[in-house]
């Protein structure tokens, strides 16, 4: 693709407030009077602890709860979460649950959540520190947001695959293959750039040192609680060194389960930028690209040669993902669209940079479909309208 637009710069999220994603959900939704739908607006939280410290306030279950779709950690994020409540006496105690950076507020009756289960997003996002004066942002963005309109490609985001610990299809690939040691290595001892230079050490630490079960035991003490899966992999590792499916087990399915889903992602990712490079967008408009599953039934269409090139490569079949040594993690396949465009995409304000004095900051608002990425526009935004999106560990290397 031609470089047809220069990206104005700059960075996001220097403060969860530069960040806001909200939920749009569905327009008609079928009432259950057993599913109890509440908002939670929260700050600096992950989707699954909302869900982990709910379930321990209310005493339920996790797996009493659905919601729609995860959204970003570091933001202002407001979304829906559902909860069986068929007596309605979880609605009371909801109400008086608090907890640093979270409300919680209207409530309904409704069906239960699953992903997928609603009409998109919308993004307020603030972006920092740009050089540029007014009147060159103003025409760079123009020719942007044409570029945004007309139509790019829906790759998923880098969140997808671990952010700066880009390690989720990693792990993944591994489990789909039967190495269970490497994927709990990887998880556990695998060191990225951008780490804290403490955590670096550790993880160096377990990996000269893997199979050593007074070494796990010492790791274990050295990561701080906020890695809990970490720890509690060294914990059962301790104890069965050599079940290594086990101690993958320690991670909740929900997010072991984003490792396969990581892979398939990684999947359509690969297929769509060279479709992308070959044809372009206006020709791939329409389209859909297989996300492998074991159900899944290719055709003879370029997009599913592509893919099944592609699984050979990586020495996969979608046999694969019926996970034979984990099967609670068998995996369906489905499809997702090619391409995306960006909806009432608006310049909201241009003003100086209150966190980096002589440098500007930029207000934009816009609307994807349900699980469309942000940073994919962002990218655009920022960077400009070059190939490159997105940037991740290669697997089958």
């Amino acid at each position: 693709m031609k470089n047809v637009c220069e990206g104005i710069g700059g960075r996001i999220k220097a403060i969860p407030e530069d960040f806001v994603v909200e939920e749009i959900p569905k327009e008609k939704e079928r009432e259950d009077e057993d599913q109890l739908i509440f908002w939670v607006e929260k700050r600096n939280w992950d989707t699954h602890d909302v869900i982990r410290i709910l379930s321990r306030k209310l005493r339920v279950s996790r797996k009493r709860f659905g919601y729609a779709g995860t959204k970003d950690k570091f933001a202002i994020a407001r979304q829906r979460f559902s909860v069986w409540d068929p007596t309605g006496e979880l609605e009371e105690k909801l109400k008086t649950v608090k907890l640093p950076d979270i409300k919680i507020y209207g409530f309904s009756r409704g069906y239960r959540l699953n992903l997928g289960d609603l009409e998109g997003n919308k993004f307020l996002i603030t972006i920092r520190g740009i050089e540029l004066e007014e009147s060159e942002i103003k025409e760079r963005l123009q020719k942007i947001f044409t570029v945004l309109k007309n139509g790019i490609p829906n790759y998923f985001g880098e969140q997808r695959f671990g952010g700066i610990r880009a390690v989720t299809h990693l792990v993944g690939y591994e489990m789909l293959r039967g190495n269970f040691e490497e994927a709990t290595k990887i998880y556990i001892s695998k060191i990225f750039e951008e780490e804290a230079e403490d955590i670096k050490k550790i993880r160096e630490f377990v990996a000269k040192n893997w199979g050593d079960r007074k070494a796990y035991l010492k790791a274990l003490n050295m990561f701080s609680k906020r890695f809990r899966y970490e720890r509690a992999m060294l914990q059962y590792l301790y104890v069965y060194p050599r079940d290594f499916v086990g101690a993958l087990r320690r991670i909740p399915k929900k997010v072991r389960k984003l490792f396969i889903n990581a892979v398939q992602s990684y999947i359509f990712n690969e297929v769509l930028k060279k479709l992308v490079k070959k044809h372009g967008i206006e020709k791939l408009k329409g389209k859909t690209i297989k996300l492998v599953g074991y159900d899944t039934v290719f055709e003879n269409k370029e997009e599913d040669r592509e893919t099944l090139k592609l699984l050979k490569t990586l020495s996969l079949s979608r046999e694969d993902f019926l996970m034979p040594s984990m099967p609670e993690m068998k995996t369906t396949g489905g499809e997702r669209k090619a391409i995306i465009e960006v909806k009432d995409i608006k310049l909201l304000s241009i003003k100086e940079d209150e966190l980096e004095k002589g440098k500007n900051a930029v207000k934009i608002s816009f609307s994807l479909p349900p699980g469309s990425y942000a940073t994919i526009v962002l990218a655009y935004i920022m960077g400009g309208c070059k190939d490159e999106k997105i940037q991740y560990p290669k697997l089958g290397k």
